[in-house]
Formats: C-alpha cells, sequence, structure tokens
C-alpha cells in the first residue's frame, strides 16, 4: 500500500510557499492542507505529513506518524 502524502501549511505563511509548492505538489500525488491551526487535526498513522516553516509539537513528539519538514531562509 502507498502511503499517502499530505503537504500541511499555515494559511498565515501560504502565500510565500505557494510558488514552491506548486514546482513539486502535483508529481508527488499529495493532499494539500492549508489551516490555522495543525495541533487539533486528525492525523492518520498510515500518511505521510511535510509541513512547512514548523511541525506542531503534538507530532513533533509522535513517534508514529511520519513527519518532514520544509523550511526556507526567510519569509518576504
Amino acid at each position: 500500500m502507498k502511503k499517502i502524502i499530505n503537504i500541511c501549511c499555515n494559511k498565515t505563511i501560504f502565500l510565500y510557499f505557494k510558488d514552491y509548492i506548486n514546482s513539486f505538489f502535483k508529481s508527488l500525488n499529495a493532499n494539500l492542507i492549508i489551516k490555522d491551526d495543525f495541533n487539533n487535526y486528525n492525523y492518520k498513522t498510515n500518511e505521510k505529513y511535510l509541513f512547512c516553516q514548523e511541525i506542531p509539537s503534538i507530532i513533533l513528539t509522535n513517534k508514529n506518524i511520519i513527519k518532514y519538514l520544509i523550511n526556507i531562509e526567510q519569509l518576504t
């Protein structure tokens, strides 16, 4: 079973990541999730999560969720 990839980006910073995400989003066949708060999201252990700029603390310590981080140098 192929793992599902979810790209998670906070609404407040999506503008800065939009072009970057769009450059690889479709080739990964990923889901794009844009929210204000990722601490209360219903995460699934059989999916991968790629976070923009920061990983929520509740996920950072959860060893059952596969997580990655996209970080860029500046947000201007």
